[in-house]
């Protein structure tokens, strides 16, 4: 008889483990996110929508979306996965635009950064061209922060019911 301590194949541990062999996050057990504990996620307010962006930006669905990356997307991965993508992606815009505004207020300039930088990189995947265009500048910390929020909040709205409406 074996005298070693059991390894990390029990089978207790297997049936936690997803596929990938990593574990489940935080946010998947419980539905919240770590970060985010006293920042809720909020939907973003389509009643702005009628308001042009401080900075003039576009509103126009061919301005806000990258239409070969839309296309891209579209021919490559099946319909019930982009369904799927896009449900996630437009959670991570809503709580992250939130987060912004956020630490923005607060001052938190390091954060800011990280933020913008983690919204221009998913916002350019789908072809957001116009939301990364705003979050790089955030991102830059160039220009008036608060004109600069309104701009995102609203563009972010008018870029999910865009690809909404172009990929589902």
């Amino acid at each position: 008889m074996d005298s070693r301590p059991e390894t990390n194949e029990r089978a207790s541990d297997r049936a936690r483990t997803p596929a990938s062999g990593r574990r489940q996050s935080a946010r998947a057990r419980d539905g919240r996110h770590p970060r985010r504990e006293g920042h809720p996620s909020k939907p973003l307010r389509d009643d702005r929508l009628g308001r042009q962006p401080a900075a003039g930006g576009p509103l126009d669905d061919r301005e806000l979306l990258g239409a070969d990356t839309i296309e891209a997307l579209r021919t490559t991965i099946p319909a019930p996965m982009l369904r799927q993508a896009l449900a996630v992606f437009a959670e991570h815009v809503e709580g992250t635009v939130a987060e912004l505004v956020d630490t923005v207020r607060g001052g938190e300039r390091d954060e800011q950064k990280r933020l913008a930088h983690k919204l221009r990189g998913s916002s350019a995947s789908f072809g957001a061209t116009a939301l990364t265009s705003v979050a790089k500048r955030i991102e830059d910390g160039g220009g008036a922060l608060e004109q600069l929020l309104a701009e995102l909040e609203i563009t972010a709205s008018a870029t999910l019911r865009a690809l909404r409406a172009e990929l589902l």
